[in-house]
């Protein structure tokens, strides 16, 4: 087998995924690939641009956006302008932080692998302005590519839910869970209550979550919530 003909490396593929969907657009500042596995496990599987980046690590700290939304509801969100009020009623949090970056639209697609949800593929843009129909088909088809490779990989994307799984996580998400166990365990909380409360304190202290995380991990902070305001 010559070198054009060797299959693309998984990481390298969904990495392409992302970079020819921006490119193929046009106007699309970043595009990220997530993988959403529960209330407290999304990872990042390919990101391209800053605002993807940022988009992708604001969404997971708050619980809500437009990624968040289209995995839920099965269905492509589109918000060509942040600022309206209509345009974000479900996710007001993270459309407000999402200004402060600069972001001013946003494009999420689920990735589908038959009628199930197993990721999105989000699309951000530095200035307001819809998609165009060609637009929006390109999306819809850099999606499609998302879920096959995503589908070739199988049972390595299975759901991850017990503690001896986290190592099978992004740093930023496997301290996360880390934190949230330690958290369940002082207080006697369910997983999704211990993780509600890290991300009402990661907000109030304008803190992405995972930072907020590795210091309750490393005992930098000593975490109650009787702290919480």
């Amino acid at each position: 087998m010559d070198e054009s003909q060797k299959p693309v490396p998984f990481a390298d593929g969904l990495d392409h995924v992302c970079a020819a969907c921006r490119d193929a657009i046009g106007r699309i500042d970043a595009v990220g690939l997530t993988l959403i596995t529960g209330t407290h496990a999304r990872i990042s599987l390919a990101a391209t641009g800053r605002m993807a980046q940022l988009g992708e690590r604001w969404e997971f700290s708050l619980g809500e956006g437009p990624g968040l939304q289209a995995f839920r509801n099965r269905l492509p969100v589109l918000v060509p302008d942040l600022t309206d009020p209509e345009q974000i009623a479900d996710w007001p949090v993270f459309a407000g932080e999402a200004a402060e970056w600069g972001l001013r639209a946003v494009f999420a697609y689920p990735v589908l692998l038959g009628p199930s949800p197993v990721a999105v593929l989000t699309l951000y843009r530095g200035g307001t302005g819809a998609l165009s129909p060609a637009g929006h088909r390109l999306a819809e088809l850099h999606a499609g590519l998302a879920a096959t490779l995503l589908g070739q990989a199988g049972r390595d994307l299975t759901v991850i839910g017990d503690c001896d799984e986290v190592a099978m996580l992004t740093p930023q998400v496997s301290v996360v869970h880390q934190a949230v166990g330690m958290v369940m365990e002082r207080h006697g909380l369910s997983a999704d209550q211990a993780m509600a409360h890290l991300r009402a304190m990661a907000y109030t202290c304008r803190r992405p979550v995972d930072e907020l995380a590795a210091d309750v991990v490393q005992r930098r902070i000593s975490y109650s919530i009787e702290d919480m305001p």
